[in-house]
């Protein structure tokens, strides 16, 4: 089955994994060190990429994407979290209809590519 490009993508990753990755990027770097954060999605896999170091995780089928975003816009997207949030699921949603890549309590601006 063909999916649209413009529908919303929602992947679930494990919380913990996810914010155990981004405290990481926080402590060893600031925005401009991070450089653009490439968000993929295929496989069964979410990969994250800066400039500073990477991540997979397990996410279940979904269609392929890729989301770019500003590594300022990245850190601000995930700064609210706390610990006591992080654990257990998470879902992300990718919204290339509106250039936008959310978590449950924030989102931020994203440039996706497009399908080949």
């Amino acid at each position: 089955m063909a999916e649209n490009p413009n529908q919303e993508i929602k992947v679930t990753v494990d919380g913990g994994q996810f914010y155990s990755f981004v405290r990481a990027l926080k402590r060893s770097s600031r925005a401009s060190d991070l450089g653009e954060v490439v968000m993929s999605l295929g496989q069964g896999k979410l990969t994250i990429e800066t400039r500073q170091g990477g991540s997979i995780l397990p996410c279940g089928e979904c269609p392929p994407a890729v989301a770019r975003i500003k590594g300022g816009n990245f850190l601000r997207m995930v700064s609210l979290v706390t610990d006591a949030k992080a654990s257990g699921p998470l879902m992300i949603v990718f919204r290339p209809n509106l250039g936008k890549v959310g978590l449950p309590h924030s989102a931020t601006k994203a440039k996706f590519d497009q399908p080949a």
